[in-house]
């Protein structure tokens, strides 16, 4: 008898000992459920922590935590939250914790990664609207993000980001009017904003019409005033016009603005091969490389570099990473070939 009341002592105080633990961790999930929404992120992450050291495997700790990073776009903290809480026992189908992971990659560049993910997802769950947005947004194939992106328009269409990447995808599969025709009923639906001119000016950019650029890129700024990323098309119509220097000088003074270093640093590489400066440029993408190794462009213009250097199994190098990155390439394609026939 008395070994049976030790043990029902034992568990009482165990039970006692628990029910302490929650109320801590419940606690300390309130505190930094406020300091999340005070905009306070490092305290918000403290308090998780410490929660998530009482109770390991909570998911709504973990799941807070991952609000935390994507609140401060630490897009590598959130991916590694994500991959250890699936590996907890009953969460590893967890779909809302599966669509995280696929828009941290994708956020994070990794858009390999994250396309893999949706394509499981989606594999399980065909009619999930935001997934069929996140599958537009990374399939290499504009044929098939345009039927992602379509399908979720149909099935939502209030999600004004859905029709901005239906525009890029038809622009990528050279259907430019429609495109245009797409943006049009952005601006209907949801009314006038920076980004409409902004992705006009790349499609025609693309299609080096450069004289529509142009005008695209004065209404602009007309509407908007300068911004940004409108000064970087600036410099690439400067490059167009065979104003090199012009470019440069551009490329150059959006470099350190923020959001906009990697690609001021593009441009100034871009500039550098024009003026037969392959050393310049080499360097330029080696910075851009240490900091993101799944930039393709950067990829790209380290190989035309290399190639100017007469470089060549070092140019084919760069050009098959970015082959790997983004297999959707025919002109690099064509140019390991060719480098690989010599």
């Amino acid at each position: 008898m008395r070994r049976n009341g030790g043990s029902i002592l034992c568990l009482v105080l165990f039970a006692l000992g628990l029910v302490g633990c929650q109320d801590e961790v419940s606690e300390l999930n309130q505190k930094a459920v406020e300091s999340l929404a005070a905009g306070d992120y490092g305290a918000a992450e403290s308090s998780l922590k410490d929660a998530i050291r009482l109770d390991p495997t909570n998911r709504t700790l973990r799941k807070n935590l991952v609000e935390v990073y994507f609140r401060q776009e630490e897009w590598p903290k959130a991916i590694q939250i994500l991959k250890s809480t699936r590996e907890i026992a009953g969460l590893e189908s967890d779909l809302e914790l599966r669509t995280n992971l696929a828009e941290a990659y994708i956020m994070s560049g990794e858009t390999l990664l994250g396309s893999a993910e949706v394509r499981d997802i989606l594999a399980e769950d065909p009619d999930n609207e935001y997934v069929l947005y996140l599958d537009g947004v990374t399939a290499t194939s504009p044929v098939r993000a345009i039927e992602s992106l379509n399908k979720a328009i149909e099935m939502n269409p209030d999600r004004r980001e859905s029709y901005l990447a239906l525009a890029r995808a038809q622009t990528f599969d050279g259907n430019t009017q429609g495109s245009l025709e797409t943006l049009e009923k952005v601006v209907q639906q949801f009314g006038s904003s920076v980004d409409v001119p902004l992705q006009k000016v790349s499609l025609y950019l693309r299609e080096n019409d450069f004289e529509m650029a142009s005008k695209e890129l004065e209404a602009l700024t007309k509407e908007f005033g300068e911004v940004p990323i409108g000064r970087l098309y600036e410099g690439y119509l400067a490059v167009a016009n065979r104003q090199v220097d012009e470019a440069l000088v551009i490329f150059e003074s959006l470099d350190g603005e923020d959001g906009m270093t990697e690609q001021a640093r593009l441009g100034q590489s871009l500039c550098h091969l024009v003026q037969g400066d392959p050393n310049a440029a080499i360097e330029l993408c080696e910075q851009i490389l240490e900091e993101d190794e799944t930039e393709t462009v950067a990829l790209n213009l380290q190989g035309l570099g290399q190639l100017k250097r007469l470089q060549r199994f070092l140019a084919k190098q760069s050009f098959e990473k970015s082959l790997e990155k983004n297999p959707d390439q025919p002109t690099i394609q064509a140019l390991v070939d060719r480098i690989g026939k010599r």
